[in-house]
């Protein structure tokens, strides 16, 4: 895509507000910028069942079923207000203790170890037996190769940007399909 001029046309309006959001600093975007709102989640809560191998749990029918072991814990982002809000981990108390402040680290941290890529939507099997999903479709994926790897690597799906790069589309349709993928993109970079 480097060097593609009608597709960085294409998609300069959703860039665009996309750094206008992040550059206005709403609270949920500097809640995660920020460590100590961050609580990890109950293994009892999560939302993301891992069945065991061999369960027949009809719990787990309902979400993904994969062999492998869960990917990591899953966060939750408060705003600081301390309502309903679990205590601090240990750790993040020390840390605090400090006068360590995360936002500008992870700012800079973000600004160097981001990678965009356009790959298609459809990623999932529905023939694959060890991957069950409602739909096998996919608008935008965030991963991690952590400790290989520290990019973080974001995957747009190119159907979500095909519509900008067409002419048979109204102006209308074209800033429809404009704000989509900017909702796209905010969401991927939300991801912990």
């Amino acid at each position: 895509m480097q060097g593609d001029d009608l597709f960085w046309c294409a998609i300069q309006p959703a860039l665009q507000l996309v750094t206008r959001i992040l550059n206005s600093r709403p609270p949920l975007w500097q809640a995660i910028l920020d460590i100590y709102t961050t609580r990890i989640v109950d293994d009892q809560r999560d939302p993301r069942l891992w069945a065991p191998e061999g369960s027949e749990d009809a719990n787990y029918e309902r979400h993904q079923t994969v062999a492998e072991p869960r990917p990591g814990k899953l966060v939750c982002v408060y705003d600081g207000s301390g309502i309903n809000e679990p205590a601090l981990s240990t750790l993040l108390q020390t840390i605090q203790a400090t006068g360590y402040r995360s936002e500008r680290h992870i700012e800079e941290y973000l600004n160097g170890h981001v990678c965009w890529e356009v790959t298609t939507g459809f990623q999932f099997s529905c023939e694959n037996p060890d991957f069950s999903m409602r739909n096998p479709v996919t608008w935008g994926m965030t991963s991690v190769n952590y400790p290989t790897s520290r990019v973080i690597e974001i995957e747009i799906a190119a159907e979500a940007i095909w519509p900008l790069l067409v002419d048979d589309f109204t102006k209308a349709e074209k800033a429809v399909a404009s704000f989509s993928l900017a909702c796209i993109m905010l969401h991927e970079l939300a991801v912990r």
